[in-house]
């Protein structure tokens, strides 16, 4: 007896060091994203985000969407105020140093990965299917986007929030002390204001009060279904008061709870929906292939291949879910965590056109993604082999598939490395798809490749004739090939579809500055502050033309009023020093007249 204590004593000292170990697996899996750069929206996320570059803008935060510094004119459907405090943290910690953004999404991942572990512990009670948990979670290649793609942290900030307001509250009702619920009701708030996905908590909370309350112990007929129902729902009451009022400031700030950006009849919606549900459990499955975007598009004629094969994995995919919870009730809450967040993504209307499908909305789900298939792995028929052995064979298990994930996140990781491989990823997988097709295009652009830009994007319109982004992105890509008249034929049809982003009215004021009609110009950017008096871009084009007009006081005053907006832009600056110069200049030729 003393003997088989010894080494049930070193067993259990060698699984707590296993834990560190997943997290450095998973650490040295993803340490290859601290050489990348920004990508995509990071771009306009950080680096032109002039609300992240001074203190004074954190109010505005709290009282404006997420894009208000381009789109402030625009509905949105984001508001999430906690997300850009913490990018304005992190710009005054560190500045533009995209390792240092990229390290803090690679620690944040860490940090969800262990809560993952908690969970897993306090629903198993066994550390070697936690383990299987935290090490299918920590190590899964669609969460490349989420920490590759630095804009994305939001979803791991609100991973964290969610996860760690559900274990204190566990701890509570546990019996600890009202600071575990308090500070559950707080990452909850910080939660919900992060990201809107965090919503689910309170769903959270009442399903593990209905599967693990002390309601559970009345028999199961249908009055003590529902009397359990009712007390696991009273029992989350503070969850659900702080989303009441998280709803309220969230309609007080957007004007809506949910804008429909892609309005479409019904049957539409639900015929798309099996082949979304398809799409994502397959990605869970088998994560090959990834990509920013994918070639899933509306269901408008029901076949085969788009409705009825997905529906029918579905059915069978949630037939056997269901079977298995009805057994277990670890696998009935790990079934919720995965199907909630999903849940919140499925009306496509929601989002713009032809944009509904990303792995970043797996993230939270991936945890009950990886809980389902430690409960898999803890009913291996291992002991039939040999009680011994069976350790042996879990750990063997447990290696080959941190091996085979590890494997393929590394694999995969290289899209993301840089703004081409990654556009070009995404036309690849998805090459009907329009903002695909835009964001490889811009990036070109950028990079000076013109004519397979512009190709490109005559692509995008003949595949969607009203797409602003296209036309926009065309009309800057003929501004910089100086082919001045088809620029402005693309900036106004762009004008006419979306007449209030206030960047389309800079782009033809730098066109009408460019063919030297300085009064045209003017207006044109007059147009662009009034639609966005914050953006520093146009008091710094006004100042431009005053300066080509020769009015360096006024361009003095508008480049003044382009760096108290954004006091890091340095291209004013730098004009207004020229501006002054020019100025002082001018001065003495005065006198002597």
């Amino acid at each position: 007896m003393g003997l088989r204590g010894s080494l049930n004593k070193r067993r259990l000292r060698a699984e707590s060091l296993l834990a560190p170990l997943v997290l450095l697996a998973t650490f040295a899996t993803f340490a290859g994203t601290l050489d990348f750069g920004f990508v995509y929206d990071d771009h306009d996320q950080i680096t032109s985000n002039y609300r992240l570059m001074a203190w004074r803008y954190v109010p505005g935060y709290f009282t404006h969407h997420l894009w208000a510094q381009l789109f402030s004119h625009a509905p949105s459907n984001y508001y999430r105020p906690i997300f850009l405090l913490w990018l304005r943290v992190n710009v005054w910690l560190y500045g533009l140093r995209p390792w240092a953004w990229h390290l803090t999404s690679v620690l944040a991942h860490l940090a969800v990965t262990w809560l993952v572990y908690a969970l897993a512990r306090r629903l198993f009670e066994d550390r070697t299917s936690a383990l299987a948990a935290m090490l299918v979670f920590g190590l899964h290649p669609i969460h490349l986007e989420t920490v590759a793609w630095i804009s994305d942290i939001d979803d791991s900030l609100a991973a964290i929030a969610v996860l760690g307001a559900l274990l204190c509250y566990i701890k509570w009702r546990d019996g600890a002390g009202k600071r575990w619920l308090a500070g559950g009701l707080a990452l909850y708030a910080a939660g919900v204001l992060t990201k809107e996905t965090a919503v689910v908590l309170p769903a959270f909370v009442v399903a593990w009060e209905f599967l693990f309350g002390t309601e559970r112990a009345q028999q199961t007929t249908l009055k003590g279904i529902v009397r359990r129902a009712i007390a696991a729902t009273l029992a989350a009451w503070t969850f659900i008061a702080v989303t009441a009022a998280y709803l309220a400031v969230r309609f007080a700030v957007l004007h809506h709870l949910a804008h429909i950006f892609t309005p479409m009849p019904l049957k539409v919606l639900l015929a798309t929906i099996p082949e979304m549900l398809a799409f994502y459990a397959g990605k869970l499955v088998w994560p090959a292939g990834l990509s920013e975007f994918y070639g899933l598009s509306y269901v408008v004629h029901p076949g085969w291949r788009t409705f009825g094969l997905p529906l029918l994995i579905t059915a069978a995919v949630a037939l056997a879910l269901i079977a298995w919870s009805w057994r277990s009730a670890r696998v009935a809450f790990a079934s919720i965590v995965l199907f909630l967040p999903i849940a919140l993504v499925l009306d496509v209307q929601v989002f713009p056109g032809g944009d509904f499908v990303h792995d970043r909305y797996l993230y939270l789900p991936s945890a009950g993604f990886a809980i389902l298939v430690a409960e898999a792995f803890r009913h291996l028929p291992l002991d039939r082999i040999s009680a011994r052995r069976a350790p042996f064979a879990r750990a063997a298990i447990l290696s080959v598939a941190a091996v085979v994930l590890a494997w393929g996140t590394i694999g995969q990781s290289t899209i993301w490395a840089n703004d081409l491989l990654l556009g070009t990823q995404g036309v690849k997988v998805a090459p009907r798809n329009v903002r695909a097709i835009n964001e490889l295009a811009s990036i070109l652009v950028e990079k000076g490749y013109y004519r397979r830009a512009i190709r490109l994007q005559k692509q995008a319109i003949a595949l969607r004739p009203g797409a602003w982004a296209s036309h926009y992105s065309l009309a800057m890509a003929c501004y910089d090939l100086h082919d001045y008249v088809r620029a402005r034929r693309y900036i106004e049809e762009a004008i006419r579809i979306s007449p209030t982003d206030s960047r389309e009215y800079l782009l033809l004021a730098a066109i009408e500055f460019a063919e030297h009609d300085l009064p045209a110009a003017e207006t044109q950017v007059r147009r662009a502050i009034q639609l966005e008096p914050s953006d520093p871009g146009g008091y710094e084009a006004l100042g431009r033309v005053f300066a080509a007009e020769g009015n360096y006081a006024g361009a003095i005053r508008e480049f003044q009023i382009a760096i108290e907006e954004d006091p890091n832009k340095r291209s004013a600056r730098e004009l207004l020093k020229l501006a002054t110069a020019r100025e002082q200049a001018s001065k003495p030729a005065v006198k002597n007249k």
